[in-house]
């Protein structure tokens, strides 16, 4: 049966994996302990260095983590995937005259297999094509409600 030092070690390296608990255990540690009785003062492996070592991978390891979870919210496949999407089917509408023409002037801009800018089509600083903001239902009961619409435009 382990006794109730060897159960505090338990918990306590699978509590190593937050910042917060390693920050708190060194401050501990450092206001307990006497620097005497280590070689290194404060930066000895039992009083703090360990600690401030397992901190500068898990700046690292969560800096990364961080960038990887951005990145793959920044991919719309990976978004739909995860379910975390708004959206609805496109619905037809009637388009006043000026809008259609203005709609249609940025659609040839635009190459849609690709979503790219085709250079030459048009003299525009800012192009916005086929842009869409839905947000979600408020329960499951009601449906995501749509804010704007398959928008194109372009600023000179």
């Amino acid at each position: 049966v382990a006794g109730p030092t060897e159960v505090g070690e338990q918990i306590a390296s699978v509590a190593r994996i937050l910042p917060v608990f390693l920050l708190s255990e060194n401050i501990l540690t450092i206001v307990n302990e006497d620097t005497v009785l280590y070689d290194n003062g404060y930066w000895d492996w039992e009083l703090a260095g360990r600690n401030l070592w397992y901190m500068a991978f898990e700046g690292v390891g969560y800096f990364v983590l961080a960038v990887g979870i951005e990145y793959l919210r920044s991919q719309p496949r990976v978004v739909a995937a995860l379910g975390f999407t708004a959206d609805q089917p496109k619905r037809l509408s009637r388009l006043d005259d000026d809008v259609l023409i203005e709609q249609n002037r940025i659609k040839e801009a635009v190459d849609h297999a690709s979503g790219q800018y085709i250079e030459g089509v048009c003299d525009d600083s800012v192009i916005l094509a086929g842009l869409r903001k839905v947000y979600k239902a408020e329960n499951k009961l009601t449906a995501p409600k749509p804010a704007v619409r398959d928008m194109y435009f372009g600023v000179k």
